[in-house]
């Protein structure tokens, strides 16, 4: 890892941690596709009133068919369930938007498979900035929440586990949970999911858990719970939330313990209410 850096006094307006996501975003997909060996470049310069920052990479590349689709979300060039690089695609989608709400743009480019990828972030000086942008544009939520239907359960006070090797996914359903009163527990792992179940197991109303995970994956958690006893909390009410989509992966989920299965992208809405029945809850009044 390289990077060069261009001295000077320059300023853009913007949330520093927000920032630091883009940067770590784009860093972490670099690391993941570039195999031992191969080395990434960050480079920061100001070229025409504007910070502009490149990550390159001696990774796998991107097909050019894939290129445009590359920061849209749960978007994947590998969606087979056996790929050795586990992920939805959500953090490049949140660069985007974050970067597009900080007046700036982003963009990939790739000469093909084997051959690496840069991407390349603009952001204006603060110079250049328009002072009629308000400072609450960069109050950044990556994930929208919005007004809950009354027609939807109150989840205050509900207590969900949530399982996912995807830190960008794991802070997506914290917000939205959150929001909405859910007291969150978020782990990483099938392996973590089981020892913080079972040392608490009265402490979760309802686990919510990923499929496709690198190691033990969705399945093999669900059915390690289901053989635990009710007290240790191998009864607890659960949901699949997961990208394979089609009625064989719904069927699996189901035979293997989970009483729900909810494939990404979910609605909001919809996974409320899931949320909700399988806590329990009555509607509000």
């Amino acid at each position: 890892l390289h990077s060069r850096l261009e001295p000077g006094a320059n300023m853009i307006m913007g949330d520093p941690e927000r920032l630091q996501q883009v940067i770590w975003n784009l860093l972490i997909n670099a690391i993941k596709f570039t195999p031992s060996g191969g080395w990434i470049n960050v480079n920061l310069a100001y070229i025409n009133n504007q910070a502009q920052m490149t990550v390159n990479d001696t990774g796998c590349g991107i097909d050019s068919d894939f290129l445009p689709c590359v920061f849209d979300r749960f978007r994947q060039a590998d969606i087979s369930k056996t790929r050795s690089s586990f992920g939805l695609g959500l953090g490049l989608s949140i660069v985007r938007s974050l970067v597009e709400l900080h007046g700036g743009t982003v963009m990939v480019t790739s000469p093909g498979k084997d051959q690496g990828t840069t991407f390349t972030v603009r952001l204006p000086l603060r110079a250049n900035l328009q002072e009629k942008v308000p400072l609450s544009a960069l109050q950044i939520n990556e994930c929208e929440t919005t007004t809950l239907n009354e027609d939807l359960p109150s989840l205050v006070g509900v207590r969900v586990l949530v399982v996912d090797d995807e830190a960008d996914v794991r802070y997506l359903l914290m917000t939205v949970l959150e929001h909405y009163g859910v007291t969150v527990t978020v782990v990483s792992s099938a392996q973590e999911a089981i020892a913080t179940l079972t040392t608490n197991p009265k402490d979760y109303d309802v686990l919510l858990s990923d499929i496709g995970m690198p190691g033990e994956d969705g399945y093999t958690l669900i059915r390690q719970i289901r053989t635990m006893s009710a007290e240790a909390g191998g009864q607890i009410p659960a949901a699949a939330l997961t990208g394979f989509g089609h009625k064989v992966d719904h069927d699996t989920a189901i035979a293997a313990g989970f009483q729900w299965h909810l494939a990404k992208p979910v609605k909001q809405d919809q996974l409320l209410s899931v949320m909700a029945a399988l806590a329990g809850r009555t509607k509000i009044s």
